[in-house]
């Protein structure tokens, strides 16, 4: 795998996920059932003790 010639595997999936990237917030609510905004409450309250330095650390 080269960062500056992607192979044509590398080059699909790319494109897949940038094809799908406007959509992934309603994709991912759908599929999740709605539990995706539990999830990212759930992870917003457990970080919030933590510094910026020990998040990026990490």
């Amino acid at each position: 795998m080269n960062k500056y010639y992607p192979s044509s595997k590398e080059k699909k999936l790319k494109d897949m996920f940038n094809h799908i990237a406007n959509k992934y917030d309603l994709i991912n609510h759908i599929l999740s059932f709605g539990f995706d905004f539990l999830w990212r409450k759930k992870i917003v309250h457990l970080l919030y003790n933590f510094s910026k330095k020990k998040i990026l650390k990490y």
